[in-house]
């Protein structure tokens, strides 16, 4: 008996078809993709070989592509041309999962072409939070699946990725450092420097996390079967796309965290605007022209953000902005 989206979706694992588009949070998508992958290349076995693989992220024909910034770029696009291209080393088939497609700009025709000219041996699962009206003609491509958290509630791979991305506490313990930055710049070097490296060491510390998972996944490769040569070029792979991985999430986090601190601004701002009535109207229209400064000046340090700038240079930079805008 088919109980929810989710088990459609597994039901289509015997005769796959090429393109699924699966809609709803990142999370769940995700999960769905990986659990749906499972499906396509499990032996049967309950110590299934396969399935493992997956769960160390090591399969080598079951791809997650990361992106580097914020949406998939073109030079991405071809990347998943060629990963496409390539013939399956242990499963029947080559199963490539691509998050964010609702992001994709310039690299949509590109991937709208493979999706056109598929090689017979490759799935693509596309993962979206929405269909916006210019994902239309890929979403004309795909079998589409709405995912929320009630269909994949109870399976091992949600469980795991939720887990990853609960730690609501941490996060909100770095969002507060970030805001707290306003009320602690006193205009001198001194106060500055070590806010740029409590900032940095909240950032190492996220990374840290991911940095021991990946640690581990090389380890599980290390000791996969195979010979020597094939387990190199496996973990080649891998450590390629873990690097791709901690860069891409590095840049999140500072993207996210610099809009904690723009956000800051932007209520501060608005505050003001609420208050514009007050007697001290002309004091509190200097104060706005100062946040919207510093909110400026934070767009700016995102721009910077993606040019590949040396990062603690850019806090200094940027806080130092700021703390004259304080003064």
């Amino acid at each position: 008996m088919v109980s929810n989206t989710l088990d459609l979706l597994l039901g289509t694992s015997k005769n796959p078809l090429h393109a699924y588009l699966l809609v709803g949070k990142e999370d769940y998508t995700k999960a769905a993709a990986v659990r749906f992958a499972k499906e396509i290349v499990c032996e049967g076995s309950k110590d299934c070989n396969q399935c493992k693989l997956i769960d160390s992220n090591s399969h080598p024909d079951v791809v997650v592509i990361e992106k580097t910034g914020s949406a998939l770029m073109v030079e991405e696009a071809r990347e998943i041309i060629q990963a496409a291209s390539r013939t399956p080393r242990l499963a029947k088939k080559r199963i490539l999962i691509i998050p964010d497609v609702h992001l994709m700009d310039k690299a949509r025709p590109t991937l709208l072409k493979t999706l056109e000219e598929p090689a017979e041996e490759t799935i693509f699962i596309l993962l979206a939070n929405s269909v916006p009206p210019d994902l239309i003609t890929i979403q004309s491509r795909c079998l589409v699946f709405n995912i929320a958290k009630k269909d994949i509630e109870g399976s091992g791979e949600v469980k795991k990725s939720l887990e990853n991305s609960a730690r609501s506490d941490e996060a909100s313990l770095r969002c507060e450092l970030w805001k707290s930055i306003p009320s602690r710049l006193d205009n001198t070097g001194a106060s500055i420097a070590i806010l740029v490296d409590e900032l940095m060491a909240s950032v190492e510390q996220k990374l840290s996390e991911i940095k021991k998972a990946q640690a581990e996944e090389l380890k599980v490769i290390d000791s996969s079967p195979g010979d020597k040569r094939s387990i190199s070029a496996m973990k080649k792979q891998v450590e390629e796309r873990q690097r791709r991985e901690l860069r891409r999430m590095r840049n999140e986090e500072f993207r996210d965290r610099l809009s904690d601190l723009a956000q800051f601004y932007l209520d501060r701002i608005k505050e003001v605007s609420v208050s514009a009535q007050s007697s001290n109207r002309h004091y509190r229209t200097a104060e706005a022209s100062h946040d919207l400064i510093a909110y400026d000046s934070i767009l700016e340090a995102q721009e910077r953000l993606r040019r590949n700038v040396n990062e603690p240079l850019l806090l200094r930079w940027l806080l130092f902005r700021l703390s004259g805008i304080e003064g």
